[in-house]
């Protein structure tokens, strides 16, 4: 790639899905940067939060797409802040390219100093939640100034010679052995997932009656509190589910027909990522775990299906104790273009230290 990107900046979708499409076919990539994920995002979310987006398009010599980095741009502060598309709600962010392509760091400068000369300006890049790797090829983005990240993702690899209890921690295998008996007690229990509107739908109404109970005993917020948050939920759970596109597939654990616990992740290139998930909290149905049970029957029809990388969402700790999960680094990108930009990037730089030192205080003892 020559130092000097041919590139093209779009605030619309549609000017870039070409190159998007093609990209995806070939990119090592994440469900969180396919079009039938993010798109529903920007269009959701994203609106909701006056986030526009920024895709800029980096082309070869020949014309041919080599990356597409796909961030959005909102204020923040009297700054306006880019990002990457998806904020929160992606679990590892990356733009498309090509693995065949060459980048250099003065390339990837090049592109961001162009693309802030735009119309959309943004004084500061903030990209969080970058994997340094994916699929043997390195991310482009770690060519430029990289800080660790504050979290990591948690992966595992399922076996095709081995059941996924068997890949489980032995004291972990005893409790959801125990947990199954126990929801066996109360009725057949069995495994759905939503492959059909009605069965998704059904899924996904038990998932925020859950998100509901668990508000209502707690007293506080989640994030499916709004209409936003839910109806970008529905968009990745419903559209493209009867050509078998749909972003997110949904499972569900049945004790005599009552869904007790959800889950719900998504599928890209062999590598399966959990989203979200649920359960029910009325005692003696919580007292067995009912979560973990699913994901253990969910894990199981994935290892069926040909998917053995899995990623269990942010951080390490969660079911590590379980599944034996490794950890994926990540890192974030911090970088100026304007005085006022600079100066967010060297206070972020800091606040994030502080809250990275805290954290591994309270890690260490264990608090």
């Amino acid at each position: 790639m020559s130092d000097r990107p041919k590139i093209e900046v779009f605030a619309e979708f549609e000017p870039v899905m070409e190159a998007w499409r093609e990209l995806e076919a070939i990119a090592p990539a994440t469900i969180f940067q396919t079009e039938r994920w993010m798109r529903p995002w920007a269009e959701t979310v994203g609106v909701a939060h006056n986030i526009t987006p920024m895709l800029i398009v980096a082309r070869g010599p020949d014309g041919t797409p080599a990356a597409l980095f796909p961030f959005g741009v909102s204020k923040a502060g009297g700054l306006r802040l880019a990002e990457f598309l998806g904020g929160r709600d992606s679990q590892a962010n990356l733009p498309l390219f090509n693995p065949g392509a060459v980048f250099t760091r003065r390339f990837m400068t090049n592109t961001l100093s162009y693309a802030a000369q735009t119309v959309l300006r943004p004084d500061a890049f903030s990209l969080t939640s970058q994997p340094y790797n994916w699929r043997g090829a390195g991310n482009p983005m770690r060519l430029l100034p990289a800080r660790p990240g504050l979290n990591q993702l948690a992966a595992m690899h399922l076996r095709d010679d081995q059941h996924v209890l068997e890949q489980a921690a032995p004291a972990a295998r005893e409790r959801l052995q125990k947990g199954m008996a126990a929801l066996g007690e109360g009725g057949a229990v069995t495994h759905i997932i939503g492959r059909d509107e009605k069965t998704a739908r059904r899924i996904m109404q038990a998932f925020f009656s859950h998100k509901d109970a668990q508000r209502a005993a707690a007293g506080a917020k989640t994030a499916f509190d709004n209409s936003v948050a839910r109806g970008f939920f529905e968009r990745v759970c419903l559209d493209g589910l009867e050509e078998g596109r749909a972003a997110v597939e949904l499972h569900a654990l049945c004790v005599n027909n009552r869904i007790v616990a959800t889950c719900g992740g998504g599928a890209h290139m062999g590598r399966f990522h959990a989203m979200i998930e649920s359960a029910d909290i009325e005692p003696d149905i919580a007292a067995c775990d009912p979560g973990d049970v699913l994901m253990a029957h969910m894990l199981e029809d994935l290892r069926g299906r040909g998917l053995h990388e899995i990623g269990i969402g942010m951080g390490v700790a969660r079911r590590a104790d379980i599944w034996r999960t490794r950890g994926e680094a990540l890192f974030d990108t911090l970088h100026g273009m304007t005085t006022s930009g600079r100066s967010f990037c060297f206070m972020e730089v800091h606040r994030r230290r502080i809250k990275r030192v805290v954290r591994f205080g309270r890690r260490l003892f264990g608090v």
